[in-house]
């Protein structure tokens, strides 16, 4: 059940709104190179999938898994319409997680850069009461 948490839940509550945009642009750009976007995706929404079973519910703080089933909602959109797979965003319809997934990807419509990966990820955070549990640093 480990691993189904930490994959499934906590690694995606810092790993997006900018995946939306890598991956558009290397299956746009490299078309060589999307049966292996294709099989990653496959694998991260499996474990993404796994997040949603009860016994997960159990133990995850509500905040978390709030958070970070209706940002692998809103991921499974864009990536499932990106490569017109329905079976990503199948589990969470008639969810919670879909309509708040929904409300997030209105807040990253576009590539706006790394200043709009900031901005869309500030404004995920206030929509997912997670906003304060980060800070953005200097490189």
């Amino acid at each position: 059940m480990l691993p189904v948490f930490y994959h499934g839940l906590v690694v995606q509550l810092g790993c997006m709104p900018a995946d939306f945009w890598i991956n558009k642009s290397l299956h746009e750009e490299y078309v060589s190179f999307r049966g292996e976007i294709e099989a990653g995706l496959s694998e991260i929404f499996g474990m993404a999938h796994q997040a949603l079973t009860p016994e997960v519910q159990v133990f995850t703080p509500r905040t978390i898994y709030r958070a970070s089933n209706s940002m692998n909602a809103a991921f499974a959109g864009f990536a499932g319409k990106l490569l017109g797979r329905d079976d990503f965003a199948r589990p969470y319809r008639g969810t919670e997680f879909e309509a708040v997934g929904t409300d997030l990807r209105k807040l990253n419509t576009a590539d706006h850069g790394y200043r709009g990966d900031r901005d869309a990820t500030d404004a995920w955070a206030g929509e997912l009461g997670v906003a304060g549990w980060y800070e953005w640093r200097q490189a």
